[in-house]
Formats: C-alpha cells, structure tokens, sequence
C-alpha cells in the first residue's frame, strides 16, 4: 500500500465543473503519474481523458468497439455514434 504500481479510479470527474477537472487532472500528473504509478480508469468525461490519456479502449454495451491513441479513438465514427448517437457523427 505505501508502493502502490497502479492506481483504479471509477468515475473520479462526475459532477466536477471545468475548474475542479483541472484542478484534479493536475493532482494525477503531479502526484501519481510523476511518481511512475500507472492509471486505469473508467471515466466519462472526455475533457480529463484528452489531458491524461495515452490510450483508451471503449466498450458499448459491454463490447469493446474502440481501441488507440486518445485522439484516434475519440474522433472514431464509431465512438461518435455511440456516445453521440447517428446524427452527430
């Protein structure tokens, strides 16, 4: 525990304003990625995965329909359709 390699966070941006977002996505770089500790996450905020994603993979309805560089991923037709729905992709 006083060594952690990963850190699991579920949902950590919900209901944060753009401020604490950052605030919180500075707490993760500064605090735990500079220590080399790794982060997996569930999260839908998109805003706090463009600031600390490398990688993503996206599930919908528990499949995994994406998966690749943060920017790849979140401009993927696919992704879009999901999170989105048709007519916004």
């Amino acid at each position: 525990m006083t060594q952690p390699k990963i850190l699991l966070l579920d949902e950590l941006f919900e209901g944060l304003n753009e401020v604490e977002v950052d605030w919180m996505v500075d707490v993760i770089k500064n605090q735990i990625i500079s220590k080399n500790i790794k982060v997996i996450m569930v999260e839908h905020v998109i805003s706090a995965l463009r600031k600390l994603a490398k990688w993503l993979y996206v599930l919908d309805q528990g499949k995994l329909i994406a998966e690749g560089m943060t920017n790849e991923v979140l401009s993927s037709k696919v992704v879009i359709e999901a999170y989105l729905g048709k007519k916004m992709a």
